[in-house]
């Protein structure tokens, strides 16, 4: 998983952009290493790319924030393949590791586990926290140092306490509720002090992160597309494992897909299944992949990373039905065996060529063309938050466009309308709406040759794989 990090998408590379975060992340790290990475939301991640970018640095090694965040994101994958691989047991280990490489073959794990994301490591730190909390040979001690580790890695883990706390609670010698209730205030205590502690830091050191402030800028925009949120969360699963195959206003292809992806890991579970006592393990995934649901219906429903836990908790369930000895036939198993390589065959199928295709440097160039090209005055936008990166990136402050591609030109019409004399540059790519290219050469067409007089000129200054830098009223 790590030599996969490093080696299926070079650092800069597209798949960066459209996963978003990771750029940050990198160039965070490498920029900034106090205010920049040591972000409240999630912050051991960025201690720990902080903690590798540092050494690397000072030695001349270039990249070093994209080496912290890619080495961080292999281990996290392969840490829950490990995961996977203990829970079905010695014997039955393939099993688990085979459910975890179904869970990377989908479009969402292959991207976060490949480009430097924190999302699979936070999600492994919180699988360590729940197994350590079902295995009665683990002390509340060593329950708890995992808990707070999970909780440093995302904030969203907390959603995983109950489950913890029902595991001890369902333990052969399990804790009083007034020790449980002590464990609990100790663990929370802590992960607040150090979240506190880590916010006091940022003060001193430079501006206010604004937590509070970014969790609500997020939740009130509308990400639900005028839409039911439950049913766009529900497609965001089928986005997680395929990508974006249909249009948004056809959620119920996507939620179909998630779902069926999801009832296919638990067969697989079914088909291998062992005598190990499985019901506990789907009871708390249940209860925690409820919480999630709930919470992620409100808070960015269409955010596909936000069902990568309860995929793996689905493994996780499987893994645990596998363990011990046979309840199947041998043919069974051989079939099971079979039909989870077709199943992983299928899922890469139906992405892994438009996936790969992210290798390319198309953002990058874009961004170094507006810098390039740009001169004092000027006014910037891009689309969305790929645009915005793509511009940011070279140390030039740009506007997002929040909305399709004929509202985003009527606004950047309006825009050089009201500013005559300020040319504009837009970076914007095909991901804007279903026939953009169409619209680009209209675009195009329309505006070529046109007067100053005339409504705001536009043209295409640069374009590589659909991905455009449009001028406005640019001198030529």
């Amino acid at each position: 998983m790590v030599i996969g990090a490093f080696a299926v998408f070079p650092f800069g590379c597209d798949a960066e952009y459209v996963v978003f975060d990771p750029v940050w992340y990198a160039v965070g790290a490498e920029r900034d290493l106090a205010a920049t990475t040591v972000k409240a939301h999630h912050p051991l991640f960025h201690l720990l790319v902080a903690g590798i970018a540092a050494p690397l640095d000072l030695a001349g090694v270039p990249r070093p924030g994209h080496i912290g965040t890619r080495l961080l994101s292999g281990l996290g994958a392969g840490m829950i393949l490990l995961l996977l691989a203990g829970l079905a047991g010695r014997e039955r280990w393939r099993v688990g590791a085979g459910l975890g490489l179904l869970l990377l073959t989908g479009r969402a794990w292959f991207l976060e586990a490949f480009t430097g994301e924190n999302v699979l490591p936070a999600i492994a730190a919180g699988m360590a926290a729940l197994f350590a909390a079902l295995d009665e040979r683990r002390s509340l001690v060593t329950v708890g140092l995992w808990t707070f580790v999970a909780l440093l890695f995302r904030q969203d883990n907390v959603l995983l306490v109950p489950a913890i706390a029902l595991a001890l609670h369902w333990r052969a010698a399990p804790p009083t509720l007034a020790r449980l209730a002590s464990w609990l205030a100790v663990v929370g205590g802590a992960t607040a002090m150090a979240y506190v502690g880590i916010w006091a830091g940022l003060v001193w050191v430079g501006p206010d992160v604004g937590l509070l402030d970014w969790m609500w800028g997020i939740a009130k925009d509308d990400y639900s597309i005028a839409q039911r949120p439950v049913l766009v969360h529900g497609a965001a699963f089928g986005v997680a494992v395929a990508g974006k195959q249909w249009a948004a206003s056809e959620p119920w292809s996507h939620v179909g897909v998630g779902a069926g992806a999801l009832c296919l890991v638990l067969a697989f579970g079914a088909l291998f299944r062992g005598d190990a006592g499985w019901g506990r393990m789907a009871t708390l995934a249940a209860i925690t992949a409820a919480l999630r649901f709930a919470f992620y219906s409100w808070f960015e429903p269409t955010n596909a990373e936000w069902t990568l836990f309860t995929f793996a908790f689905a493994a996780a369930i499987a893994a645990r039905a596998a363990n011990g000895r046979p309840r199947t036939t041998p043919i069974v198993r051989r079939a099971a065996a079979l039909g989870l390589t077709l199943a992983a065959v299928f899922t890469w199928g139906s992405h892994g060529s438009d996936t790969l295709s992210f290798r390319d440097h198309r953002y990058e160039p874009a961004g170094r063309w507006v810098a390039e090209h740009t001169r004092k005055g000027w006014r910037h936008f891009g689309y969305q938050n790929r645009g915005v990166l793509a511009v940011e990136m070279q140390g030039i402050p740009c506007s997002p466009l929040y909305t399709d591609f004929d509202r985003a030109r009527q606004h950047l019409m309006d825009v050089a309308t009201n500013a005559p004399a300020t040319p504009l540059l837009a970076v914007v790519d095909l991901a804007i709406q279903t026939g953009m290219p169409y619209d680009m050469r209209e675009l195009e067409r329309r505006w070529r040759g046109r007067e100053p007089s005339d409504p705001p000129r536009a043209r295409i200054l640069w374009s590589k794989g659909g991905v455009y830098v449009v001028g406005f009223l640019v001198p030529r």
